[in-house]
């Protein structure tokens, strides 16, 4: 979900108001990232989720084409990040996200969540309503009106 509302962001201004949860945003350096174990998982998620043709070396057009980060100069919407600080793998991508949008001027804000980690079902009852209650609150303040 996170991955493709960045994806829309950047081809659209048709949206008022988005949130991104955990969204990867730039495939090249997702594929490159390493866990504290020095496990690098996203070498096989990225080419079989995203549909690459393989490694960034063998198909970087489409890394390129297919990483919103990328075209962060494109948006225009408002938008909402939501992050576990404990999704190692996801929390990079949605900092820089914050930081491009931020450089770009663009409206971004971004709540991380100490010690949770990438799916929001599995937060604790306090965070999932802190979460829940912000996404309500963005979606009033764009939407009404």
């Amino acid at each position: 979900g996170g991955y493709a509302a960045l994806s829309l962001l950047v081809q659209s201004d048709r949206f008022r108001a988005a949130v991104s949860s955990a969204g990867p945003a730039n495939l090249l350096s997702l594929y490159s990232t390493m866990l504290p174990d020095a496990s690098a998982t996203q070498t096989f998620v990225v080419p079989s989720e995203f549909e690459m043709k393989g490694a960034p070396w063998e198909a970087t057009e489409q890394y390129v084409r297919n990483s919103p980060f990328l075209w962060l100069n494109k948006v225009k919407t408002p938008l909402l990040l939501l992050q576990g600080d404990a999704d190692l793998e996801r929390t990079p991508q949605s900092d820089a996200v914050y930081v491009g949008l931020s450089k770009l001027g663009r409206r971004v804000d971004y709540v991380k969540y100490r010690g949770e980690d990438h799916d929001p079902q599995s937060w604790s009852r306090h965070n999932k309503r802190d979460a829940l209650t912000r996404v309500i609150a963005w979606f009033d303040e764009h939407l009404r009106n």
